[in-house]
């Protein structure tokens, strides 16, 4: 019995010895303590930019800020009023933008995606959907009597791109 008494704070006082210095318990040491080690989890993450750049990801990244603001010129064969018109954009959100042009009161409506605002929706007199590439643009839609037409809205700046 008195060898066991003897063993127990002998080998206590072993592993007292063989763990100072060390941070693995609980002595301080010479590392960081738990959690201050830098890692990725502690690096916020940027996704696409603001949302100014891409927009949200619901709205399919339209960039609203390249659209012409204010009365731009507009070309319309989809309506009885030809060239020279006066077209509007109302942009809400990349998902509800109206394109008014005057004086044929040609009214579209439809979203935006992409960084060129490629548009998809339908005009008034018009059949199925209305589409273009890029907005400032063409949207080509089709009439009520089968034949194709176009509604050309033009920068700020007047030019008119395809």
């Amino acid at each position: 019995m008195r060898v066991r008494l003897v063993l127990a704070p002998a080998v206590a006082l072993a592993i007292v010895y063989a763990c100072v210095g060390s941070d693995h318990f609980t002595g301080t040491g010479t590392g960081t303590g738990i959690g201050g080690q830098p890692g990725d989890a502690a690096t916020p993450v940027v996704d696409a930019g603001p949302v100014t750049d891409a927009g949200p990801v619901t709205d399919g990244g339209c960039i609203l800020q390249n659209l012409p603001a204010g009365q731009v010129t507009a070309n319309d064969s989809c309506g009885p009023g030809g060239n020279g018109q006066v077209a509007s954009i109302n942009a809400v959100s990349c998902l509800d933008v109206t394109i008014t042009v005057v004086p044929d009161d040609e009214v579209c409506h439809g979203t935006l995606t992409g960084p060129t605002n490629a548009f998809d929706g339908g005009c008034s007199g018009t059949l199925g959907a209305c589409t273009s590439a890029n907005l400032p643009g063409i949207i080509h839609c089709t009439t009520t009597g089968q034949a194709p037409c176009a509604v050309q809205v033009c920068n700020s700046n007047g030019t008119c791109p395809p």
